[in-house]
């Protein structure tokens, strides 16, 4: 366990070093290129689409310019400087989750972002008493988790909520692209601290979330959520 310690330590003290953490920053994001078009997903044509799109209209939309941003989403996070808080982390989340996500499964493949969250949702629906008809998706990024849960609950009203506006706006976009859809709102705020109505929501759901944050903004956004659920609502 100490040498696992030290190691850790050395490896932090290497990457807080800026010309190796850029190098390390740049060979993370090529892996993910490079095992996203290995498998057919079209990673650098569907980033140039994106980028050949104007989402300042999506980005003030959504978002909150009262927002405080907490000292841990402030910080570089995966392979970006800038975190969650810019355009080229928005543009990429998507196939960089299809090709981190490929190899969940031992046959690999760009389908294992589905079927991670099918399997997400069928655990979901083993839980649930009857089809909720308030659903806050909380970390809905660029809202792959709040199409998700719209396929398979049709009928109710989804929330999406996250603390990037670009990410946000992303996901405006892609909502307004697709008309048939139900309207979904879209909220730019802390999931700490959302200014949401107490319980109004039969589900508060958080997909791919918790292991990416500090051990206190867990136990913030927990007993945020237990505000938020309506009685007999769920939080898988």
């Amino acid at each position: 366990m100490a040498a696992i310690g030290l190691t850790s330590r050395l490896v932090t003290a290497i990457l807080g070093m800026p010309p190796l953490f850029a190098w390390a920053k740049r060979q993370a994001r090529q892996m993910m290129i490079d095992r996203a078009e290995g498998m057919g997903v079209p990673w650098r044509q569907i980033v140039a689409e994106w980028r050949s799109q104007d989402l300042t209209p999506d980005l003030a939309a959504v978002e909150n310019p009262a927002v405080v941003y907490p000292d841990y989403y402030t910080t570089s996070f995966h392979a970006y400087a800038e975190g969650n808080l810019g355009w080229e982390p928005a543009l990429e989340v998507e196939v960089a989750a299809l090709a981190v996500h490929s190899r969940i499964f031992p046959e690999g493949g760009p389908d294992g972002d589905a079927r991670l969250r099918g399997s997400y949702h069928q655990a979901l629906r083993a839980r649930l008493p009857q089809p909720p008809h308030r659903i806050l998706d909380g970390g809905c990024s660029v809202g792959m988790s709040t199409f998700a849960l719209q396929d398979v609950f049709p009928e109710a009203q989804l929330t999406g909520l996250d603390l990037s506006p670009y990410f946000l706006a992303m996901a405006h976009r892609r909502s307004q692209a697709e008309p048939q859809r139900r309207a979904i709102a879209w909220v730019h705020g802390l999931a700490e601290a959302t200014g949401l109505p107490d319980a109004g929501f039969d589900l508060v759901s958080f997909c791919l979330i918790f292991h990416e944050l500090p051990q206190a903004a867990t136990r913030a956004i927990l007993r945020e959520s237990y505000r938020l659920l309506a009685p007999g609502g769920i939080l898988p």
